[in-house]
């Protein structure tokens, strides 16, 4: 096996663990198109335990790529289109907030439902949130089953 057949596996295995702190930014260059066939879902969360979480909850049903920052999530979303995204409103350098905006202003992206999965209860982000054109959100900590229904229903829908 040459070096070149062995890229596409290097790179599963870097969305499979989500370890992106040697990679910063470059984590989404040269993406390939490694579908499953299932639905794609980017999860953007600053937090790598979160990230965790989402994958193992939605693994098993829908393809998952992870971000864990914002810019690194428009980065990779000038190379992806997923199907949904999950997007955390709080997180260093550029907001989820900000991430939606950039989405809402790209003609490619902004009819991608985005779902934003949070720790935030306060009305007025929530309703923030909602205004920005998301489809749904989920508080933190959050049942496993809700998550995936919520994100069902959002495909759906979508």
């Amino acid at each position: 096996m040459g070096i070149a057949s062995s890229k596409p596996i290097w790179i599963s295995v870097l969305y499979q663990t989500a370890d992106f702190t040697k990679f910063k930014d470059r984590a989404f260059r040269g993406c390939w198109d490694m579908s499953s066939g299932k639905k794609m879902i980017l999860a953007v969360d600053d937090m790598q335990t979160n990230l965790q979480v989402i994958k193992i909850v939605l693994g098993d049903e829908f393809e998952v790529r992870l971000a864990k920052s914002g810019n690194v999530a428009l980065t990779a979303l000038d190379r992806i289109t997923p199907d949904l995204i999950l997007l955390d409103i709080e997180m260093p350098e550029i907001s989820g907030f900000d991430v939606m905006d950039s989405i809402n202003e790209n003609s490619r992206l902004k009819t991608i439902p985005v779902i934003f999965v949070t720790s935030h209860t306060e009305p007025e982000l929530l309703t923030e949130a909602m205004q920005k054109g998301a489809k749904d959100y989920v508080t933190k900590p959050f049942e496993p089953d809700f998550l995936r229904g919520k994100v069902r229903h959002a495909l759906k829908v979508a």
